[in-house]
């Protein structure tokens, strides 16, 4: 099965409608490696056949396995060392400042590309560490950071939910002080009860309607842009930064820049920022 530039244009528009991803003219490779197989499975004889397939089908089960191929679900534990010493050091402690004030009972943190759970699981990792080694667990519960992890694939959410992991993923970034967070089991690992229950998972198109989903003093929304098209990305983070509570906080990947595309964001820092607060 090959891909013809009748096909590719088709698959290519069908992509950046469902999830904002914008495969260009010199990436036709992106569609044939990740979706050629997926057109075998559904016994079409060729993609345009796959496409038609794909628009028809009304159940979204078929979307949903495009979608998937068509994601990067790259994760790993505590990724980039700088941004967690700065949650560590800057973003956790006002939180819990405004927690200890009474200014707010809850803080609610939401993890827009979760994948399988690493993301959004490290952070209740690291609040709780920061409770029990300053001695705040009298007086604060990790049940009042309420987190929320989201992705548009529902295989990784399957994952992410079970919150068990195998060797290999264990490996990547976690340190053997986090390690005490999780239960082995014939070389699977199962993150701690009450870390997994302080987390909700959902499946969730980023293109959707935020409002069903509050108000979040923390956004991780980290990576998550590479392939969005420029006009994506400027609704995105708009949208995002009305989903934020005032001086709310925007955690994005080191490449990607916010302020680019919209004005309601302020850097932490002007050389290398680590994150990004509603003006």
């Amino acid at each position: 099965m090959s891909i013809g530039k009748e096909e590719f244009n088709l698959l290519r528009s069908y992509v950046l409608k469902h999830c904002g991803v914008q495969v260009g003219d010199q990436t036709t490779y992106l569609i044939e490696s990740r979706l050629i197989q997926l057109a075998k499975e559904n016994n079409c004889q060729d993609l345009n056949a796959f496409y038609l397939k794909a628009v028809a089908d009304t159940s979204g089960e078929l979307r949903d396995k495009i979608l998937n191929a068509m994601t990067t679900n790259e994760t790993s534990w505590f990724r980039d060392p700088k941004l967690w010493e700065a949650i560590e050091e800057d973003i956790a402690p006002r939180f819990i400042k405004k927690i200890q004030s009474g200014e707010v009972s809850t803080i609610r943190t939401w993890s827009t590309s979760c994948s399988t759970g690493q993301e959004v699981y490290s952070y209740q990792m690291l609040l709780d560490h920061i409770l029990y080694t300053k001695d705040l667990t009298e007086t604060i519960s990790l049940s009042q950071f309420e987190s929320l992890g989201t992705d548009i694939s529902p295989k990784v959410l399957y994952f992410a939910i079970a919150g068990k992991y195998d060797r290999l993923a264990m490996a990547r970034g976690l340190s053997p002080l986090y390690k005490e967070y999780f239960t082995e089991e014939k070389g699977n690992f199962t993150i701690d009860q009450k870390i997994r229950e302080s987390v909700k998972f959902k499946k969730f198109n980023l293109q959707k309607d935020f409002s069903s989903l509050g108000k979040f003093d923390l956004i991780f929304c980290r990576n998550v842009t590479a392939y969005f098209s420029e006009a994506v990305k400027k609704n995105l983070f708009d949208r995002i930064a009305k989903a934020l509570n005032p001086n709310g906080i925007l955690i994005v990947g080191p490449t990607e820049t916010p302020s680019d595309y919209c004005n309601f964001f302020t850097p932490n820092s002007n050389e290398t920022p680590i994150y990004y607060q509603l003006k």
